[in-house]
């Protein structure tokens, strides 16, 4: 079976759009502040699920089950590392960060990849 990266931009796409409406709903209850909190909050997900599938498309040449799991396991701790340094380095930079509005949308964007992962059908040999 031979994956390729551009079969997940429909979820990287959905995941943009479902991060779009959340800033526009941010922006709309409490303004500006809110709306930045939210787009810095999305993107940290996004970011992190991207690192899951750079690490993960590297090590898709795997022959046992084992390296397999060990290989998700690998992209799955990497996305963490990268979601929560990016989500700290906001909460620390972003003097007026609204954590409803980062918290909301990290989490939004990160159930939104998750589910959509499922919807992704693989190209046969």
């Amino acid at each position: 079976m031979k994956a390729t990266l551009y079969g997940y931009s429909p979820v990287i796409g959905l995941q943009l759009l479902s991060v779009l409406l959340a800033v526009i709903v941010a922006a709309w209850l409490s303004g500006a502040s809110s709306a930045i909190s939210a787009t810095l909050g999305g993107g940290a997900g996004i970011i992190g699920d991207i690192a899951f599938l750079l690490v993960a498309h590297k090590k898709k040449h795997t022959t046992t089950a084992f390296e397999a799991l060990a290989a998700a396991l690998i992209a799955e701790v990497i996305k963490l590392v990268v979601m929560f340094a990016l989500l700290g380095l906001v909460v620390v930079a972003y003097r007026d960060v609204e954590m409803v509005g980062l918290i909301s949308t990290f989490i939004l964007s990160v159930v939104v990849f998750s589910l959509a992962l499922f919807f992704i059908k693989q190209p046969h040999e």
